[in-house]
């Protein structure tokens, strides 16, 4: 007898056991599957399918991103956190918050980062030093500044943990910050 459990397929009722067989009543499964086999489950309805990629393990701890714009801006075209981050599946599991992302970004990385995707700046720039003056950053090193610095502010308010963004390593937190 196949170990097949029908009664998430079909309504049973079971009126009695003889010698360790249900007696089974109106809805019963058929003897074979004879005319089952060629059944086709409905297609999946394109328009019913998530709009916004899977970023919601992301937002159990960054919740703050959740209506982060750059975040929303990219979900929108159906691009995640995992996109540039990793599947970070370690990092996701780690309730002591010591694993680090797959993949994080020192400020030298974020513009080659972005340019994978956004091949080319056409805003002209008259608008981006009105952006660098509006956002109080006109004064900084040019050599500071990211895509990131004007686009968004994609950034962690208060950390708890920090990593080096280069090697993944852990950082301690100096002592005077452990006792705020």
């Amino acid at each position: 007898m196949s170990r097949l459990h029908w009664s998430a397929l079909f309504p049973l009722t079971v009126i009695g056991l003889a010698a360790g067989t249900a007696v089974l009543l109106a809805g019963a499964p058929p003897l074979s599957l004879e005319g089952y086999l060629d059944e086709k489950l409905p297609e999946a309805d394109e328009a019913a399918a998530p709009a916004l990629p899977a970023n919601e393990p992301c937002f159990v701890c960054h919740g703050n991103f959740r209506e982060e714009r750059l975040v929303t801006v990219h979900a929108a075209k159906k691009v995640g956190c995992v996109k540039c981050h990793g599947e970070s599946v370690a990092h996701r599991n780690d309730e002591g918050h010591r694993t680090p992302p797959e993949r994080m970004f020192a400020p030298e990385a974020v513009d080659p980062l972005c340019r994978k995707c956004h091949k080319k700046h056409d805003v002209p720039a008259r608008k981006v030093v009105a952006l660098l003056q509006e956002r109080g950053l006109q004064d900084r090193p040019a050599g500071q500044l990211t895509c990131t610095s004007c686009h968004f502010d994609h950034r962690i308010a208060e950390r708890t943990v920090r990593w080096d963004r280069h090697t993944g390593r852990l950082l301690e937190r100096p002592a005077e910050e452990t006792t705020r």
